[in-house]
C-alpha cells in the first residue's frame, strides 16, 4: 500500500501554496502524483492576496516546532529581495 496519495490539492495560490505545490512537484515521490492548486482570484498572482500586500503577511504562530522552522526559514528568504 503506497502511502502517496495520487493526488494533492492546495488551496490558495498566494507564495506559501505555490511554494507548497512546487515542493511537492519536485519530490521524486510524488512523480506520479496529480498536483493541483485552487485560487479564489482568476489570475495569480491574486491582487488582493497577502503576497502582494505592502504588509506581506506570514504567518509564523505554529505549535510544532518543525513547522516553526519551515516559517522562519522561509520568511528569510522571503525578505531576500536579491537576484535569484
Amino acid at each position: 500500500m503506497s502511502l502517496t496519495p495520487s493526488e494533492t490539492l492546495t488551496v490558495g495560490a498566494g507564495v506559501m501554496g505555490l511554494s507548497a505545490a512546487c515542493a511537492l512537484a519536485r519530490r521524486p515521490k510524488y512523480s506520479n502524483s496529480k498536483i493541483s492548486i485552487l485560487d479564489a482570484a482568476p489570475e495569480v498572482p491574486n491582487p488582493s492576496g497577502a503576497s502582494v500586500d505592502t504588509s506581506r503577511i506570514l504567518g509564523a504562530d505554529y505549535a510544532l516546532k518543525p513547522s516553526a522552522k519551515l516559517v522562519s526559514d522561509a520568511q528569510k528568504l522571503w525578505t531576500d529581495l536579491s537576484p535569484g
